[in-house]
């Protein structure tokens, strides 16, 4: 009987082993996942939204902004009465229609 072992191992496609570490499919495949994570971070930090004392730098949108939160009822409306205005005009500071109204 032939041994056949010679002739099969002479056909069979030799492995390259030199191939780069770069290239392997492990590595590939590590670093997709890394660059996802990077973008999918990147993204969620650009889009959120900043918080007011973030937003603004103009200490005067600031002071205009701490007026309106001192100044505003428990019911989140402001009384135009209380600040010299006709109390008539509550819904259109506020958009709340007033019960002394």
């Amino acid at each position: 009987m032939r041994d056949l072992a010679p002739d099969i191992l002479a056909r069979i496609q030799p492995v390259n082993r030199d191939r780069s570490f770069f290239l392997q499919p492990a590595f590939l495949r590590v670093a997709a996942v890394f660059v996802c994570i990077v973008v999918a971070g990147t993204l969620v930090r650009v889009l959120r939204p900043q918080p007011l004392s973030q937003a603004s730098h103009d200490p005067r949108i600031d002071a205009a902004l701490h007026w309106l939160h001192s100044t505003q009822q428990p019911e989140g409306c402001w009384d135009a009465a209380r600040w010299g205005a006709q109390k008539n005009y509550a819904p259109g500071i506020t958009g709340w229609r007033s019960s002394l109204s």
